[in-house]
């Protein structure tokens, strides 16, 4: 009878997972004016950007961007980032950042493999865009690297200026660097004009 008993609170608790796991994700999709969009409109993302990066052949080092991402968001949850564009459009996808501290003297960023493919996922609630990107090159004057991998952003709130979201890093919590170190994106942005439902 125990065996029986066992049995049933293992098929109840292996349904009662199922039921969790299909319910944390669900559909989400790009708003303009509170309503859906029937095609992919053209959109501009301003960005605050941090890329933190530990050991490698280069050392640690952090700098700070500030750039508008351009590109296209919708119909649903699609988006796509086409070109990097810095804050007084004089730099196309060569963009001047801050040294904080660290290696990378004289910092310029340029974007891996555009165009990078996103989409929007919604888990227990909270709307995040997944960035299929060829990472972010950093140039500097005693060398460069390249740090890559899949990035999360994850949405805060629509805003007045449209939807506001946070980098929280790489999916696995670090990026793989070229020179063997490993790097963190961390930040804010907002789609300025689109709003996440």
């Amino acid at each position: 009878m125990r065996r029986g008993v066992t049995l049933t609170m293992t098929i109840l608790l292996l349904v009662a997972v199922g039921a969790l796991a299909a319910g944390t994700a669900s559909a989400t999709q790009w708003l303009k004016g509170g309503k859906s969009l029937s095609s992919a409109e053209s959109a501009e993302i301003v960005a605050n950007i941090r890329l933190s990066k530990n050991g490698g052949a280069l050392g640690a080092g952090e700098v700070e961007c500030n750039f508008y991402l351009e590109g296209t968001v919708g119909p649903g949850m699609a988006d796509k980032i086409t070109l990097l564009v810095n804050l007084s459009a004089t730099e196309l996808d060569l963009v001047s950042c801050t040294r904080l501290n660290g290696f990378c003297f004289s910092p310029v960023v340029h974007p891996e493999k555009l165009p990078w493919n996103t989409e929007l996922v919604l888990i227990f609630g909270v709307t995040w865009d997944y960035v299929e990107s060829g990472g972010l090159e950093l140039v500097c004057t005693f060398g460069k690297v390249l740090c890559s991998g899949r990035v999360q952003v994850k949405f805060t709130k629509n805003g007045a200026n449209g939807a506001e979201s946070e980098y929280v890093g790489a999916e696995s919590g670090e990026q793989t660097c070229s020179d063997g170190g490993k790097g963190t994106y961390t930040g804010r942005a907002t789609a300025l004009g689109f709003t996440v439902s």
